[in-house]
C-alpha cells in the first residue's frame, strides 16, 4: 500500500516539474552545438564576410604611409634609454584586422554550427586584440612590453566569456571583467599622460570612448534571457556595427590627423 501511494506521489511529481520551456544556448547540454538556424543567418555571415573583405583590401592600399616606432626600455647602470624594435603600421593592422573577420564570417557562412560558440570567441581573442593595440598606438602606448599586456588582457576576457558560455557559470563573467578593467585602466591612464603632452586629434579621444562602450556591450548579451536566433543575431549585428566603425573611422582619422601622433 504505502509502496504504492510512493510510486503515485512520484509519478505525479515527474509530470509537475516536465514544463515546457524555450531553450536558450546558454541551457543545453553541449552548448557548441547551434542548429536549425534560419537561412538568412547564413546570407547575413556572407554579406559580412564580403563587407569585411573588401574593406581590407580598400584600406591594404594605404599600408606603408602611416606607421609608428615600437620601442623597448633598456636600462644600464649608467642609463636608461629606450630602442626601437618593430614599427607598427596602422593600415596594414587595420586590414588584417577585417581580414580575420571575414575568414571567420565565411565559416559561419559554411554553417559550422557545431563549434559556433568557440569559434565566436576565437575571433574576438584575435581580433580585439588587434584593435586595443591599434587604440593604444594611436592614444601613445609605443611600448612593445605595452601593447603584449592589453592584448594578454583582452584574450584574458575573451577566455572567460567562452567558459561561462560553455558552463554557464556566472562566476566566470565576474572573473572576466577584472582583466578587462585592468586593461582600460591601463589605456587610460596612457591617454592621459598622451593629452597633456600633444594635441590628441578628436578622433583618437572619441574612439578610444566608443571602442570602451562598444567592448562593454559583448558582455550584457550572454546575461539576457533570449532564444538562440535572436542571441546569435544581437552578436552579430554588434559586431558588424563595432568593427566596420572601429576600422573606418581610425582609417579616416589617421589620414587626417596622423601629424599629430608623433
Amino acid at each position: 500500500m504505502t509502496v504504492a501511494k510512493s510510486k503515485k506521489a512520484l509519478t505525479a511529481n515527474s509530470h509537475r516539474i516536465q514544463i515546457p520551456r524555450v531553450q536558450h544556448i546558454r541551457d543545453r547540454t553541449s552548448p557548441e552545438n547551434v542548429t536549425g538556424l534560419p537561412d538568412y543567418i547564413q546570407y547575413m555571415d556572407a554579406v559580412l564576410c564580403v563587407l569585411h573583405f573588401t574593406s581590407g583590401c580598400v584600406i591594404v592600399s594605404e599600408t606603408g604611409k602611416y606607421s609608428r616606432d615600437i620601442r623597448v626600455n633598456v636600462h644600464s647602470s649608467m642609463e636608461h634609454h629606450s630602442i626601437v624594435v618593430s614599427s607598427f603600421d596602422i593600415m596594414l593592422s587595420i586590414s588584417i584586422y577585417f581580414w580575420i573577420t571575414a575568414v571567420f564570417h565565411l565559416i559561419y557562412a559554411c554553417k559550422f554550427e557545431n563549434r559556433w560558440i568557440f569559434n565566436k570567441w576565437v575571433e574576438y581573442g584575435i581580433t580585439a586584440g588587434i584593435m586595443i593595440d591599434i587604440l593604444g598606438v594611436i592614444t601613445g602606448t609605443v611600448y612593445l612590453t605595452n601593447l603584449i599586456m592589453l592584448w594578454a588582457l583582452i584574450d584574458t576576457t575573451m577566455i572567460f566569456g567562452y567558459l561561462y558560455e560553455k558552463y554557464n557559470t556566472k562566476c566566470f563573467v565576474y572573473w572576466g571583467c577584472l582583466p578587462f578593467v585592468f586593461a582600460w585602466i591601463t589605456l587610460f591612464i596612457q591617454f592621459s599622460f598622451t593629452i597633456s603632452k600633444i594635441t590628441l586629434p578628436t578622433y583618437g579621444i572619441a574612439m578610444l570612448f566608443i571602442q570602451f562602450v562598444l567592448f562593454s556591450n559583448f558582455a550584457l548579451i550572454p546575461l539576457c534571457k533570449t532564444t538562440d536566433v535572436c542571441y546569435i543575431l544581437s552578436f552579430k549585428l554588434l559586431s558588424l556595427m563595432s568593427k566596420l566603425l572601429e576600422g573606418w573611422v581610425i582609417f579616416v582619422g589617421v589620414k587626417i590627423n596622423f601629424e599629430n601622433l608623433d
